[in-house]
């Protein structure tokens, strides 16, 4: 179905406005979108939303003011589940880092601008933006066609639109971090460029994967255009589906290890990150192709041969 201009305008409205918190007294706290985590907390954290007693209330009527210092009063239908408990911590760090204001009124402030106004400038450059996406979901439908685990299909889309929670994204969302440094090399800012494509730790993985199918040539740093790169002259089939299975799986385990590295505080590793990622890509394979029937230790040790 086309989208109409009105539509897109309404979309793009959508898109730039936000809420600044004073009171709030405007503000629903589970249904809008006001914690700088970009979606509501009912999206993010249905199980909570499920079983809350206060799912239509204001953020003010889920606390209250003493001595002028906010405090939370959340409510709850029964006692929760202990994978309920863990989600709460992120839940609870989540709505902390908006800090009410006991005097000030909620208002709407328009993102793209410094000053919080709207103005037709910039919502056009917004609108072109949105286009470009819609084009993007064209180019890469057919990434959410091979059959990998739906998680990964939804990595590999947040990864290719630069929606991952990198320390580079959640600064810009004024989300306090202890250092922006990448946490394998720790000299540059870790956003996804870097992360996955540009950092000395992980770019030599690249380059071993373009002698794997006997070419080479420099990649852009830039998520959507790594992945068109990457795919450039393949004429579909399954060569053409390895090759994006290894895209992903490659990314994917490099955002495992990076996990492992941050909150875990384990070593990097390299050998273990790509053989993870070998692992990975094998097992899709199995599921991709009925016929695929060769041992991983085989096909791990002839991976020129495992990418025809």
């Amino acid at each position: 179905m086309a989208v109409t201009h009105d539509q897109q305008f309404n979309n793009v409205l959508q898109q730039g406005t936000v809420w600044r918190v004073g009171c709030g007294d405007k503000i629903h706290f589970w249904e809008d979108c006001w914690t700088g985590i970009g979606q509501p907390l009912m999206l993010k954290y249905p199980r909570l939303f499920q079983i809350s007693r206060q799912q239509q209330k204001l953020i003010l009527q889920m606390g209250s003011f003493t001595d002028s210092a906010w405090e939370w009063n959340l409510s709850w239908r029964r006692p929760l589940f202990d994978n309920e408990v863990a989600s709460t911590v992120g839940f609870l760090e989540d709505i902390s880092h908006t800090a009410l204001q006991q005097h000030a009124a909620d208002s709407w402030v328009w993102k793209p601008e410094s000053n919080g106004y709207y103005s037709s400038r910039s919502a056009y450059i917004l609108l072109q933006g949105n286009s470009e996406e819609g084009n993007m979901d064209d180019i890469f439908k057919d990434l959410w066609k091979l059959k990998i685990p739906a998680k990964a299909s939804i990595f590999a889309g947040r990864l290719i639109r630069d929606r991952l929670p990198t320390k580079s994204n959640m600064r810009k969302r004024q989300i306090d971090i202890n250092d922006s440094l990448c946490p394998f090399c720790s000299i540059k800012e870790e956003t996804a460029s870097h992360l996955f494509f540009d950092c000395s730790k992980t770019q030599h993985f690249w380059w071993e994967s373009l002698s794997w199918i006997g070419t080479s040539g420099a990649y852009p740093i830039n998520p959507r255009l790594h992945f068109l790169q990457h795919n450039n002259g393949m004429k579909g089939g399954k060569k053409y589906n390895r090759w994006k299975c290894w895209w992903v799986a490659l990314n994917w385990s490099i955002w495992q290890h990076r996990n492992k590295v941050i909150f875990m505080n384990a070593p990097f590793n390299g050998s273990k990150l790509l053989e993870d990622a070998l692992f990975l890509a094998w097992t899709w394979f199995r599921t991709m192709e009925e016929n695929f029937t060769m041992h991983f230790n085989y096909w791990s040790s002839n991976l020129p041969a495992g990418f025809l």
